[in-house]
This record gives C-alpha cells, structure tokens and sequence, in this order.
C-alpha cells in the first residue's frame, strides 16, 4: 500500500490528473487498465505519462483521458521503479509542478503554471475569437492574404465584426451575422445550414432569407448570458452559463476573467453526479469568493449536497449549501449584497454566476422568470 505509484493512484484528488515521469524510456509499460479503471473510478481527469502503458487497446475504449508514449507489453518492473510523489518532475521534458493546470484535446496536453492561469486563458479566449472569425472569413470565400496570418486591418475587422462573414446558400449570397460565439458555433452554424439545404431539397419551405435571418435572431438562454442588477428586487448583476463540463468550465472562466476582472463572484453551482464535478471545480472554483452548492430537485442523477462538496473539497473554495435552486439564489444575493455594502479596494459590484448543470440553470431561469 505504500508503494509510490500505488499510493498516488489512491490519493490522487477528484478532478485532478497524475502526470509520470518516465525518463521517456519505452520498453516497459508505466501503468495498464486496471491502474486506470481504478483513477477512473476514484474520480480523476486523467493520466500524463512519458512513458508507455499496457493493455492500450482496451484503454482506448475507455472514456477517460489518457495521454501516453505508446503501448508496451512489458511490466514497469523491467526498467521503472517508482520513488515518490507530490514533486516536481520532468514529463517529455516538460517542467510539472503540483498544483499545475493541465489543458488536453486530440492532438496533446499542456502545461500551464497555475498563477498564469487566467492569462493564459484570456490570450487563449482572444486567440480563439480571431481564429473563429478568420475561419468564417475562410468560408466565406476570402482570399489568405492579410486574412491568414491577419493583418492589421483584418484585426480591426475581428474586434468589430467578430461572427459576420457572407456565404453563399442555396445559391444565393446571404449574410451570416450570428450572435452566438465560440469557434464551435462556427462548425454548428456550418451543420445548420447544410441541414437546412438538405430539408429544402426535400420539399420544406426553406429559402436563403429565412436562413439568414434565423441566423441572426439566434437566442441561446443560459449561455453566457447576462442579465443586469435590478436594485428595486435586491438582485445583484447575474452571469448565467451551463459549463457541465470541463471545455465548457475552462470557456466561462476566460469570458469572466476577460469581461468581468476585478468583480467579486459568487458561484451557484449544481451538477449531474456522472459529470467532471471536481475537474470543473478545479477550473471555476479558485475565481469565487463563495461557491453556494445546490442541486437540481427535478432529476434523478443531480448530485447531493455531500457529494457534490466531496467532490469539490479539495479547491479550497469557501462553501456553503443550499437547496433547492430557489433558496441557492438567495443565499448567493445576500451574499452578494453583504459584499456590496462592505466593497474592498480595487473591486467592482460583486457579480453572481449560475453554472454547472443545464437543470441548474433551467431551474435558476425559472425563478428568476427569464
């Protein structure tokens, strides 16, 4: 039980990731399934190593993230001998530091020193919205020079014109002027189209301008969408946005860190027990001053109370509890009001924010009568 690499599969948090250093030496695995079933089900993210891993086929199938040199039939025990835990290492030649953040998708994982965090995600968030509108600019039939790599008129274009492209649709020009932003409502907008063509060559009563003007008059309710402080109802300025997953939690932290700095936040957060709860409190949780846990009472798989703060514990936000939705929200308004009246230096009105479950949300829109 106290062997290194068995005490790390036992002790690693919910919602975080055990990262390995392997010296990158392939001829042995450094774990195999049944050390990763057993991360899966204790909760955590994932698993980095430098090294190889055993059954890799099998470990394919899983839903959970794995990020390896390659498969390796051999046992650890032909050339690795695990030392101990909790510092820092070296993974492919990458400093790791506990604590750090670890962002991963299809092509590999990174590593990114927890106080750079929100600027990394900002840049990352500015980044994205540029690449988005170049890629609507891309297919919307627009030449690559000065649209790729841009120049600085195309900048201009991109903080102006952020989802405004035109695009031909069943043979007529129409312009794409969405309100809903993200590189992937760029793909979604592209699979909407194509299904509208597909539906008016079937005999539905499709046309160009009714496209276009869908597009246009797009409403999403309960993505990132903000409603204003009514003083006359004691209601604080509100942020409302499902993130129920870990993209979705990384997405709100950077719009909040991007539109709202300096804001004191107040979480309400409820979630499904089968979802990333502690992962998404690893992203969300460290920019709260309080996190008000609830839960959802219309559905089966909301998480309780207590497992929603077992899950959650190791952040180290400050917490409370409140249930249902109702009584969280009210909860989350005294707490922002008792802010308000008592302001620190350097911070704005205090701003509360509604995450972490589409049925928390739908529950919070409906108290609110939105």
């Amino acid at each position: 039980p106290e062997h290194p690499q068995r005490k790390a599969i036992e002790t690693v948090p919910p919602g975080h990731v055990l990262v390995m250093d392997c010296r990158r030496e392939t001829r042995a695995a450094s774990g195999g399934e049944i050390l990763l079933t057993r991360l899966k089900v204790r909760g955590a993210a994932g698993i980095v190593t430098d090294g190889c891993l055993r059954d890799s086929e099998d470990i394919l199938m899983m839903d959970f993230p794995v990020y390896g040199a390659g498969g390796s039939a051999p046992l650890n025990l032909v050339c690795h001998h695990a030392v101990d835990i909790n510092l820092p290492i070296a993974c492919g030649g990458v400093a790791v530091f506990p604590g750090d953040v670890l962002v991963g998708d299809g092509e590999g994982v990174v590593v990114i020193p927890r106080h750079l965090a929100d600027e990394v995600a900002r840049d990352a968030h500015e980044q994205e919205t540029l690449e988005e509108f170049v890629l609507g600019e891309i297919a919307g039939g627009r030449a690559l020079p000065g649209t790729y790599p841009p120049n600085a008129d195309t900048l201009v274009e991109n903080r102006s014109e952020r989802t405004r492209y035109r695009l031909s649709v069943m043979g007529q020009e129409i312009e794409i002027d969405s309100p809903l932003t993200g590189r992937h409502q760029v793909r979604n907008l592209a699979l909407a189209i194509t299904a509208a063509e597909e539906l008016s060559q079937c005999g539905f009563p499709i046309t160009p301008d009714k496209v276009e003007k869908g597009i246009r008059e797009s409403v999403w309710p309960g993505r990132l969408q903000a409603i204003a402080a009514d003083a006359a109802r004691g209601r604080p300025e509100i942020v409302i946005d499902v993130a129920h997953n870990p993209a979705g939690a990384w997405a709100l932290r950077s719009a909040l860190s991007e539109r709202y700095p300096d804001r004191g936040l107040f979480f309400v957060f409820g979630a499904m027990r089968d979802k990333a709860i502690g992962e998404m409190a690893q992203i969300l949780f460290p920019l709260a001053e309080v996190v008000v846990l609830t839960r959802s009472l219309d559905n089966p798989r909301s998480a309780e109370i207590a497992e929603l703060r077992a899950a959650t514990e190791p952040s180290g936000a400050e917490m409370v509890e409140a249930e249902p939705v109702a009584a969280a929200l009210k909860k989350a308004f005294e707490l922002a009001r008792q802010a308000g009246a008592h302001p620190r230096p350097h911070t704005g009105a205090p701003l509360v924010v509604i995450t972490g479950s589409i049925y928390v949300v739908g529950d919070a829109l409906k108290e609110l009568r939105i």
